[in-house]
């Protein structure tokens, strides 16, 4: 008697679990794409002046799609050399617009860093035309001033060094879709 062809043949096996694991992905990120979408239409569509208090919940939408989707190409990168046919072009589009997604969270993601470092410049600008505006025998209040500034301009590189991490995933993403359609409608805000 011969036994069943999942519990003999391991590639069947790892094609199934792939394609199931894609399948889940799909479906968390379909879900989480409802609740993530919410929270950046909300910092979207926010006055200026209430977007500082609305930017963690949409950043932190941001990157909870970015684990997720990572999983998911990975986990089609892995499928698509065992499948053919439909179902590996369906894989192909699927991972394709994964990586969309990934570029487009990142874009946003840095977006919301280079955002956030504005108000740190404009602190230290006028923190700066304070220092200017002190006598220069009135080394106490100077030395606090200097020392702020210090450290709001290594806040400010904190946001740079964060700022180029992001564009060098963003392009990598960007790089890996490949639906035309999608490449060219994140085209503007990529370059």
């Amino acid at each position: 008697q011969q036994l069943p062809r999942w519990w003999v043949d391991h590639a069947f096996r790892r094609h199934h679990r792939l394609a199931q694991a894609a399948e889940g992905l799909g479906d968390q990120i379909q879900a989480r794409n409802t609740v993530s979408n919410a929270a950046i239409n909300r910092y979207n569509d926010a006055a200026a002046k209430d977007r500082p208090a609305l930017v963690a919940a949409a950043e932190t939408a941001c990157l909870g799609d970015i684990e997720l989707a990572k999983r998911a190409f990975q986990t089609l990168d892995e499928l698509i050399p065992l499948t053919s046919g439909n179902k590996k072009q369906e894989a192909r589009l699927f991972r394709s617009k994964t990586a969309w997604q990934l570029t487009d969270r990142y874009h946003r993601v840095a977006s919301y860093t280079s955002r956030s470092a504005l108000p740190i410049t404009n602190k230290i600008d006028e923190l700066t035309r304070a220092l200017n505006n002190l006598p220069g025998n009135n080394l106490a209040p100077r030395i606090a001033l200097f020392e702020e500034i210090r450290l709001l301009r290594l806040q400010y590189l904190s946001k740079l060094d964060r700022l180029e991490k992001l564009k060098i995933e963003l392009n990598l993403w960007n790089e890996r879709i490949q639906v035309r359609a999608d490449k060219l409608d994140l085209a503007s805000d990529v370059n």
